[in-house]
């Protein structure tokens, strides 16, 4: 993987691939793994390249035969996505998750940050959390994922929360300019569906506007909702002077219908 890495460094920034900061699937919690990604960091650095790891949590798309004996995935609420996951037999349907406690919901902010540090040490440049496609954090801001009626849930407010603390947590710990949020507003993958995103999307823009963070990765779904909340990001960065960059996966396809 260093190999592979190296090879890309002239891209100029590059963000590895997922990297689970709790033990659901190969990850950033062990001395070892921070060795690992030692190397990867080493031999980009070694050719002028820079690197952010990617770092996300599969929520209720991980699998009980990918993680330690005696545990289970977790989720905002206990619902099932109708879909199939990857397991060493193969593609499997979802099994129905375990809800996660308030304290942990603590523990995973925590856990994320842990990982932000190891980061860091192992070289790399910055983390970018992955809050889109269907894991994890997405599943908090997705009404049908999330049902709680608590604190983590209910209102844009509560489905955000989540979604704020752990990007705050890691700036905390590694700095808001080695800090990066990637989200995928209206993806309709792992089962999720959202019901108002732009009221969603625009509440969590405007909360994660004061951190200062190194940059928001938009993931467009080419629809009429990217323009209205690309319109709404701009205004806010203008507003704010948020950020130093405002970085987006667009597809050829919107240029050609925009």
């Amino acid at each position: 993987m260093a190999k592979y890495y190296g090879q890309r460094a002239t891209a100029g920034l590059i963000v590895a691939e997922g990297t689970q900061p709790v033990a659901d699937a190969p990850g950033l919690f062990t001395d070892a793994h921070q060795d690992g990604w030692a190397a990867v960091a080493d031999a980009v650095h070694e050719r002028g390249g820079r690197i952010f790891l990617q770092l996300m949590h599969a929520g209720r798309l991980a699998h009980p035969d990918f993680l330690p004996p005696g545990t289970h995935p977790v989720a905002p609420s206990a619902l099932a996505a109708r879909a199939l996951v990857h397991t060493p037999a193969g593609r499997v349907p979802a099994v129905t998750p375990r809800a996660l406690t308030d304290g942990q919901i603590k523990g995973i902010v925590t856990a994320f940050a842990r990982a932000a540090g190891r980061a860091v040490a192992a070289g790399m440049d910055g983390v970018e959390i992955h809050a889109a496609n269907g894991y994890l954090l997405h599943q908090f801001l997705a009404d049908n994922a999330n049902t709680r009626t608590d604190r983590w849930g209910g209102d844009p407010a509560g489905r955000t929360r989540l979604t704020v603390a752990v990007p705050r947590a890691v700036a905390e710990a590694i700095g808001p300019h080695r800090t990066g949020l990637r989200i995928s507003p209206g993806n309709a993958f792992g089962d999720l569906a959202e019901t108002d995103p732009y009221a969603t999307y625009t509440t969590l823009v405007a909360s994660i506007a004061p951190l200062g963070l190194a940059y928001l990765h938009h993931t467009e779904t080419c629809t009429a909702l990217d323009a209205a909340l690309r319109t709404r990001i701009v205004k806010l960065d203008r507003r704010i002077a948020w950020g130093n960059a405002l970085r987006s996966d667009r597809n050829p396809l919107c240029h050609a219908l925009a």
